[in-house]
């Protein structure tokens, strides 16, 4: 679950939820899951995302992300 989202687009069941490369931990564009329902938080401030994940989370023992540029 993402929580705590406030933004002006609309967040649709099934859009596919992607890494944003900001902060430079993690390359831009890897698919994290794709939107399984969107709810707003109590006070109706802002958005709580579900998230159905891309991969299965429960047989994982290390996760490795590695960054490749391609030269030219």
């Amino acid at each position: 679950m993402l929580g705590q989202i406030s933004t002006n687009q609309t967040i649709k069941k099934g859009e596919q939820v992607m890494t944003s490369g900001l902060g430079g931990l993690t390359p831009k564009g890897l698919l994290i899951g794709k939107v399984a329902s969107v709810k707003t938080d109590n006070y109706g401030l802002a958005d709580k995302v579900y998230i159905k994940p891309a991969g299965n989370l429960d047989d994982m023992d290390v996760v490795t992300v590695i960054k490749r540029t391609i030269g030219g």
